[in-house]
């Protein structure tokens, strides 16, 4: 990967940032931006793309206090630049000895230069070590021929208000950072025979889709359409038969859509630069996502990163964001904050600095780092179901997000964690909050059967630290949805009967043909439809749910600070 890790970028007197320059002590492959809003993050991306593309001036609005804006770089100085200055066949003047020689000594020197977008010219801030008293002058001629080290980068920005909408056909790919043009660029690569690259699309864009949404939804095709002279982007879902429009989408879809134009096709199609190496700016990626789609969007991010050698620079406000990245050694975290004077930037080293991250983010004790208590499940169908249940239980007083959170452990992974203090081979459970309620499938199949010795083992872990147990008295979480349920969502009658042990993919597969096939690919879009008839009169038709999803308020509410919810 090329490494960026010796180069220091700040910024001086622009926008909220004053005198003391402020930024990136480094610069690494991850950047995260924290910061509450109007701290200062924009200003941050500003100075990278002011380090690749120069500026003939700034506006003197964007001016602190009237001050001309400074970009300030910091690196190595490099030997190629030591022998420009201190040839290696001179000697004598002002410099004792062979000029080489003495220069020799600043070979991988920290030195600190300047631009002010007035002039091409650097100035030297600082050498360290400095020069003699009487040198000076070899200084300036050290950072006046310095390396530039964003000089061969090219920089792409996200904005943080985007949306992808319909457009009348113009030019090629050309995409704005609000997402003006995205609609073009896929048109241009589909349709214009110049462009040949509609595999960038139909394959590159649409694999990165799918892995993102990682079987939620299966999306098979993406075009475009015009219609009344505009052109708009349709995709294709496996289980749906008609095409949708992309705005009778979500913005949560256009986003990720929007990032991935900007990594795989643009850099292809639009700049025609695909070996470049390229700095992202991405701004608050996670509005509107889930927070599912948003760890899988930058785990591909990541991956890229690394595959592409390219940087990115992500202001965020999102707390996965920040424990995706907490312990990745190419990613690093940059704190901003805003004193009612000016902005400072440090980067995120101690468990003190983290804790002030959480205080600019808002991050109370209902928020994911630091719940009042935390419900294990499986996966996020099961979180559908169980907060449905809670709100008909406690007639809406519980609150995912504010009472409790729901975190995903994964049926499989079950093994890999523990709830026993003083177990370190595991991952603990209780390390993310002490109170915890764990749901687990039985997965039995058969009368009198028996759940598995590990969740036996967790059973017994999780209850004696005064946790509460769920498993299911079924096979899956969805047998607790009686027949009525399906009957009515699919617009049957029938006299199969859906027991307990009844496996719901050849259960739905006997009530209409490929459903229960359909409801394994996507059992989070099935359970929102199917909690819609699921009120709480049959909830108090199940008199083990009903006990056990009483169990379970009344915890929350106890580690909530108050009295049981009324039933």
């Amino acid at each position: 990967m090329k490494e960026l890790r010796d180069v220091s970028l700040k910024i001086k007197n622009y926008k909220s940032f004053g005198e003391t320059p402020q930024g990136f002590d480094q610069i690494l492959p991850i950047n995260l931006i924290i910061g509450k809003n109007n701290a200062g993050k924009s200003a941050l991306l500003d100075a990278i793309g002011f380090a690749v593309v120069k500026q003939n001036g700034i506006m003197p609005n964007l001016h602190n206090n009237g001050n001309v804006p400074e970009i300030h770089i910091s690196r190595p100085m490099e030997e190629a630049t030591i022998r420009q200055v201190f040839p290696e066949n001179t000697s004598g003047g002002p410099i004792p000895g062979n000029h080489f020689e003495f220069g020799s000594r600043w070979i991988g020197a920290r030195v600190t230069t300047s631009e002010t977008f007035i002039a091409e010219s650097m100035s030297l801030v600082q050498m360290d070590p400095a020069f003699p008293d009487g040198l000076s002058e070899y200084g300036s001629q050290l950072a006046s021929r310095a390396s530039r080290p964003f000089a061969n980068y090219k920089v792409r920005r996200l904005a943080a208000d985007r949306d992808i909408k319909p457009e009348g056909e113009s030019g090629a790919a050309n995409l704005q950072p609000d997402g003006t043009g995205a609609t073009n660029t896929i048109r241009f690569c589909l349709h214009d025979a110049d462009a040949n690259a509609g595999h960038l699309v139909k394959r590159g864009l649409l694999d990165a889709l799918n892995f993102v949404f990682d079987g939620e939804t299966v999306f098979t095709d993406i075009n475009v359409k015009v219609r009344g002279g505009m052109w708009e982007v349709y995709l294709t879902e496996q289980s749906k038969h008609d095409d949708i429009p992309l705005s009778n989408s979500g913005s949560g879809l256009k986003t990720i859509i929007l990032v991935l134009l900007q990594l795989l096709v643009i850099p292809v199609a639009g700049e025609r630069a695909p070996d470049a190496s390229y700095l992202f700016l991405l701004e608050e990626v996670e509005n509107n996502l889930h927070p599912g789609l948003l760890r899988n969007l930058l785990r591909f991010i990541r991956e890229y990163s690394e595959e592409k050698d390219a940087h990115f620079f992500i202001t965020t406000h999102s707390s996965v964001t920040i424990d995706l990245f907490d312990k990745d050694e190419h990613s690093q975290i940059l704190h901003v904050r805003h004193d009612n004077t000016s902005s400072s930037a440090a980067s995120i080293q101690s468990f003190n600095d983290k804790r002030g991250i959480l205080d600019d983010l808002d991050v109370r004790s209902s928020d994911i780092l630091q719940s009042n208590a935390i419900i294990w499940v499986e996966g996020p169908s099961d979180r559908t179901y169980i907060n449905h249940w809670i709100a008909l239980y406690s007639e809406g007083e519980l609150r995912e997000g504010e009472h409790y959170q729901c975190v995903f452990y994964g049926g499989r992974l079950l093994a890999r964690i523990t709830a026993d203090p003083e177990k370190t081979d595991n991952v603990n459970i209780l390390k993310v909050n002490h109170h915890a309620i764990l749901v687990m499938d039985s997965d039995i199949t058969v009368p009198d059967g028996r759940i598995n010795e590990t969740k036996q083992r967790m059973q017994t872990e999780v209850e004696s630290v005064s946790g509460l147990v769920w498993v299911t008295h079924g096979k899956e979480i969805e047998n607790y949805l009686p027949k009525e349920v399906f009957e009515t969502y699919f617009g049957v009658t029938t006299d199969k009967r859906f027991t307990a042990r009844s496996k719901i993919q050849h259960y739905l597969n006997s009530l209409k043909k490929g459903a229960g096939d359909a409801f394994v690919r996507n059992k989070v879009l099935y359970a929102e439809e199917f909690i819609q008839h699921f009120d709480r009169e049959k909830l108090e038709a199940n008199a083990e749910l009903y006990g056990m999803i009483g169990d379970v308020c009344v915890k929350l509410k106890a580690w909530n600070g108050a009295q049981p919810p009324r039933v």
